[in-house]
């Protein structure tokens, strides 16, 4: 009898101590987390911190000495199913102005966590990433950011571990589950702190002046090393925005030393310009490839943005012909993209309309998902760049008609699209004065400035 009732107080406690194991590994969040934030003249504080991903995290006070609040602790886990563990908060502002996020994190030495900030507006959502290098030690992170939009709503999104991918990533906008890698990891944030600052807009001169060029290799391939023309603007205070152009040649020719004619007014103006090379069909280029490659300079451009002085924010791609093609897929698989400016490029591989170019089996493929795999008509994001296409109706090349096609899915998709169709133009837009007297306006509006022209 005595061994009966052992054996029953036995089980019991085992079985306690299990369940306190589990609830050690998934406890119920109940925040608010942090208990002393400085609010920095916005309307709500940063103590309404969400988690969401089936509770695999963890808190836990072991923030850095002198920090303020707690730490939570994500787990990348096989159960989560494609759900990601997101740490998130709403903030509303009173008014335009600058801001300085202070926090800290830390964590395996292996996992590089994101911060996705969304910005909602009226007429849509645009969206900027972040990436923390890889830390087994406390780092203390600053960003300042014009994040005060007056009637705009701030959503500040971590992620553990990840990265916004390319390989493999189809379709027009990244989605929570597509940030993050795939192994077991952890972070811990801690010390939120939003301060505004007494930063305000520079004020452009009108220009022109001087801008300088800085010839950067950014990829490595077994044919040829890829190389960026930076055209940095000299003379006026930044952070630019920043214009990514590509050029054309139906794939199998040109050069980013091609497009000075298009990144000289912008950067003579305030615009810093990036001219991209990709593969080639003579370097074994086929679409997957070169569309690789140009998504790995926009990484470059992530990369480099402190450097450089890009703004972020102010994110514009750009290119003509097979430039237009894989300039318009690119600037709907980037985020940060929200202008885009098309020169009579191919804009639908699948509805060629009267097009002479873009057959190309051997280049794209012949099956019908690598042909929208291909098109940007059929990968558009939410919300679409602000957009401009240029093309000429005596065009045999490339049909004008899929560019009007092109500019009604945007509009569809919520975006804002004009086309200036020039009569009688074959497989050119126009002079480059008169392209620039429209294009400056339109990048004026869009972005905010008073460049002159």
């Amino acid at each position: 009898m005595m061994n009966k009732q052992v054996l029953v107080i036995t089980l019991l406690i085992l079985a306690a101590a299990s369940a306190l194991t589990e609830a050690k590994r998934k406890p119920t969040f109940d925040g608010p987390v942090f208990d002393a934030i400085q609010n920095g003249g916005f309307e709500n504080g940063l103590n309404s911190w969400r988690v969401d991903g089936e509770s695999y995290f963890s808190v836990s006070d072991a923030v850095p000495g002198g920090v303020a609040g707690k730490c939570i602790r994500y787990e990348k886990t096989d159960g989560l199913k494609g759900k990601v563990p997101a740490f998130s908060q709403v903030i509303n502002f009173k008014g335009n102005a600058y801001y300085r996020l202070n926090f800290s994190y830390k964590g395996d030495g292996v996992r590089k966590p994101v911060l996705l900030i969304e910005e909602h507006f009226n007429d849509g959502v645009s969206r900027r990433f972040i990436r923390l290098e890889s830390s087994r030690d406390w780092e203390e992170y600053k960003v300042e950011l014009k994040m005060g939009k007056k009637d705009a709503a701030y959503r500040l999104n971590f992620f553990p571990a990840g990265y916004p991918k390319r390989p493999g990533v189809k379709g027009p906008a990244l989605t929570p589950a597509q940030l993050n890698d795939t192994g077991d990891g952890t972070v811990c944030f801690a010390g939120f702190k939003l301060e505004k600052t007494s930063r305000k807009d520079p004020k452009l001169i009108p220009g022109p002046y001087a801008f300088k060029t800085k010839t950067v290799t950014y990829k490595k391939t077994d044919a040829t090393d890829l190389v960026l023309y930076v055209d940095i603007p000299q003379g006026v205070e930044g952070p630019f925005p920043v214009f990514v152009i590509i050029h054309g040649g139906g794939w199998v020719t040109g050069h980013p030393k091609d497009m000075l004619w298009k990144a000289k007014p912008l950067a003579e103006r305030g615009v810093a310009c990036v001219r991209v090379q990709y593969r080639l069909v003579k370097d074994g280029g086929t679409f997957e490839k070169s569309i690789g490659d140009i998504m790995d300079a926009v990484e470059w451009v992530r990369q480099n943005a402190k450097q450089y002085g890009f703004d972020l924010s102010r994110f514009g791609f750009s290119g003509g012909s097979a430039g237009g093609h894989l300039s318009s897929i690119a600037a709907q698989r980037t985020p940060e993209c929200n202008v885009y400016a098309g020169f009579c490029g191919l804009y639908d591989a699948v509805d060629r309309g009267l097009s002479r170019f873009g057959k190309a089996d051997n280049y794209i493929g012949t099956e019908m998902a690598d042909r929208k795999n291909a098109s940007a008509i059929y990968q558009i994001k939410i919300p679409p760049p602000a957009t401009i296409l240029f093309h000429g109706d005596a065009d045999p090349t490339i049909d004008y008609t899929v560019a009007l096609r092109f500019a009604d899915a945007l509009r569809e998709k919520g975006g804002r699209a004009e086309t200036i169709i020039n009569n009688g133009f074959g497989h050119g837009v126009g002079t480059t004065d008169s392209i620039n007297k429209q294009l400056i306006p339109f990048l004026n509006r869009e972005w905010g400035m008073d460049m002159k022209y």
